[in-house]
């Protein structure tokens, strides 16, 4: 694969550090151009598997599709890590690596399934992070409409009796998540449920009588994308 670039790196926090990440901040493993170009890949060592023994899977779609990073020709065997937020590469080994969030990515799935993933610093209980979204197409002027996937690791329980059974770890699958660029330097904000928490958080135009009228449904990607197009004059 063209600019290949294997890093291995304990700390786990980096892979959610943003993607204004500098080339010490890698440990100098890279140069300042590496960062910047699009063409480039960064991998790094994977994060310890949080319990391999947990029903379910970490995965979408636990098969390595066909997948295409950015701008370069040849495809790599690739998958999506939700429960972790990372995106994994099969090495020729058939060992897996992960892409290094220090560089913004664009992974288009050649499945046949047209996915696209994309990585961007978003907001969590007030918290920055960097993972990854499938955008769903333009809701204004620079102002895009995203979906995040989530899986969660639920921790087993000891059976408290003789009567009871243990019940194993898990990975369970929850709802997708709905965000838009809106944030500081154009970072993610997820999208409220609440028709007046939404109304709230987007003060700018009046939405009340929009809301009264349309009755958008906030909890699909449908109603987001008409009420956005709304607000932003789209």
């Amino acid at each position: 694969m063209k600019h290949l670039y294997p890093i291995f790196l304990v700390l786990l926090a980096l892979l959610t550090v943003p993607c204004q990440t500098t080339a010490q901040d890698l440990g100098n493993k890279v140069s300042e151009a590496n960062l910047n170009n699009p063409d480039d890949v960064l991998l790094m060592a994977p994060p310890r598997n949080i319990n391999q023994k947990a029903e379910g899977s970490p995965y979408i779609d636990d098969t390595f599709s066909p997948a295409q990073v950015n701008n370069l020709e040849k495809t790599s065997l690739m998958r999506y890590n939700a429960a972790q937020d990372l995106m994994e590469v099969m090495q020729d080994d058939g060992s897996a690596m992960v892409l290094s969030k220090a560089i913004r990515y664009r992974v288009a799935l050649k499945d046949g399934s047209g996915k696209v993933y994309e990585n961007h610093v978003f907001l969590e209980d007030g918290e920055k992070k960097n993972g990854y979204f499938i955008p769903l197409g333009s809701v204004g002027k620079d102002k895009v409409l995203y979906k995040k996937e989530f899986i969660k690791f639920v921790k087993g329980q000891l059976a408290k009796s003789s009567l009871e059974q243990d019940i194993p770890p898990r990975f369970e699958r929850t709802k997708d998540r709905f965000y838009v660029n809106e944030g500081a330097n154009g970072d993610l904000v997820e999208l409220p449920t609440s028709k007046n928490v939404f109304i709230k958080a987007f003060p700018e135009k009046n939405l009340k009588s929009f809301f009264k009228k349309h009755r958008p449904d906030l909890k699909s990607p449908e109603g987001l994308k008409k009420v956005l197009e709304h607000y932003y004059g789209q």
